[in-house]
């Protein structure tokens, strides 16, 4: 069974959250095989990830904050999902709709990828991780059980707030200077 880190406060895991982390097999990158995400992270396999970055007309980032209980949970940060084998855009919808609650089909723009191996207490993050960002201006319905809570911040004051992860996001942090290009750009 899936370990739930706990930082203080513990909540169970949902039938749905164990079934997704022990149950539900995402490809492994480069073969025909799929693996759990238990199982991809306890033996360090490549697999695709991706960071969506939305922004909103007010030239804000948003930024979800993860349960507690949740791996990597209890810090801000920009949405991230695993890629299922659907397709990165099929995927990314996917997530949006699961995560925040749109339903609208979103305009992703790609900003790049990178690939990182880093090795926590007893797990291996060694990943492709590609970067998508997209422009929603509508309402937002979070998941809790994915998303604790939400905050719009402005992208000037984004880069230099260390209480956000998103520029440390490995994925992100890499490919920092594509998306900051892209806001001037875009958010003008």
């Amino acid at each position: 069974m899936y370990k739930v880190r706990s930082s203080g406060n513990m909540k169970k895991m949902s039938k749905w959250e164990i079934w997704y982390y022990t149950k539900k097999k995402f490809p492994i990158y480069g073969t025909n095989k799929y693996a759990t995400l238990q199982e991809i992270h306890r033996h360090g396999l490549l697999h695709e990830s991706a960071n969506i970055i939305i922004y909103n007309s007010k030239k804000e980032i948003l930024f979800v904050l993860r349960p507690k209980y949740r791996f990597g949970g209890g810090g801000y940060e920009n949405l991230a999902m695993h890629l299922t084998g659907n397709g990165l855009l099929l995927d990314a919808q996917s997530c949006v709709e699961r995560k925040l609650g749109i339903k609208e089909k979103l305009k992703f723009e790609y900003i790049g990828k990178v690939i990182y191996r880093i090795e926590y207490k007893d797990v291996t993050e060694n990943e492709i991780s590609h970067t998508l960002i997209a422009e929603y201006n509508g309402k937002l319905n979070p998941n809790p059980l994915n998303v604790e809570k939400i905050k719009w911040m402005k992208f000037e004051d984004v880069k230099t707030n260390s209480k956000n992860m998103i520029w440390t996001n490995e994925g992100i942090k890499q490919t920092y200077d594509k998306v900051e290009k892209y806001l001037k750009r875009m958010v003008v």
